[in-house]
């Protein structure tokens, strides 16, 4: 499952939530790319590619709020290329597992 991946030095965070969900409750170590229900996921990342991993096969944990857009963000980064991608569903249990 994805905490294991947590635990992986290399691994990227993606936080695909909203700007004000972020800044309401911010997990530091996360690259944010904000995936609106709203809009096409592909749309999204592929515009923000240049700060996804050059390594295709870098451990990536994707997380929003639940996990209704981390789940359609992961499914795209797979259709991208990406090989190691995991949803983790919501951000309170991504930033409990990270707590020592």
């Amino acid at each position: 499952g994805w905490k294991e991946l947590l635990q992986e030095e290399n691994r990227v965070l993606l936080d695909v939530r909203n700007p004000d969900e972020v800044s309401a409750k911010p997990v530091p170590a996360a690259l944010t790319i904000p995936v609106p229900m709203t809009r096409d996921a592909e749309e999204c990342l592929v515009a923000a590619a240049a700060q996804l991993p050059a390594d295709k096969n870098a451990p990536i944990l994707v997380f929003c709020a639940v996990g209704g857009r981390s789940a359609r963000a992961a499914k795209c980064l797979r259709t991208m290329g990406f090989g190691n991608v995991k949803n983790a569903g919501g951000r309170d249990e991504v930033v409990a597992c990270l707590r020592p």
